[in-house]
């Protein structure tokens, strides 16, 4: 979107995206695993409660699968999805005209306008402390601006 404010242009962008599956291991459900996704969305998403870690899987490490088992929990559900990519974008531009024939543009960019900041999937390992927590961020743009100018002759 671009819009003229005094002598100044004006352009917004906003990207959106939705974040990937949560990939999970190999572990011991206790329920129905047709009905896996929609278990584990009850509730409400939280940093600390991603998805529903009150579902019956098998919580303790000694009684988890042995690496030879054969896999029988999802790779991949689709209805849990980590953080995705929410962020404006701006930049401000303006003509100066320094003689006949030569003006003197301005612009400035400004990257993740609002400092959004994109977190990483959270724990999806049922023995750990921290499962279904998301404890970390991606390594995602921080804020950026960049002031450029040029002369067109």
């Amino acid at each position: 979107m671009s819009h003229i404010v005094g002598n100044w242009q004006v352009a917004l962008t906003y990207d959106f995206q939705q974040g990937p599956f949560v990939s999970w291991g190999n572990y011991f459900y206790y329920d129905d695993l047709s009905k896996v996704g929609s278990t584990l969305t009850q509730g409400t998403k939280t940093f600390d409660r991603w998805f529903n870690t009150a579902a019956p899987f098998e919580k303790n490490a000694s009684n988890g699968p042995a690496a030879f088992q054969a896999r029988v929990f999802p790779v991949d559900i689709t209805s849990i999805r980590a953080d995705g990519l929410n962020q404006w974008a701006g930049n401000l531009r303006r003509d100066f005209r320094l003689r006949e024939g030569m003006v003197f543009e301005v612009r400035m960019d400004a990257l993740n306008l609002f400092n959004r900041s994109q977190f990483a999937a959270p724990d999806t390992t049922p023995y750990n402390t921290t499962f279904g927590k998301v404890t970390a961020t991606t390594s995602t743009l921080n804020r950026f601006y960049q002031i450029q100018g040029r002369i067109r002759f």
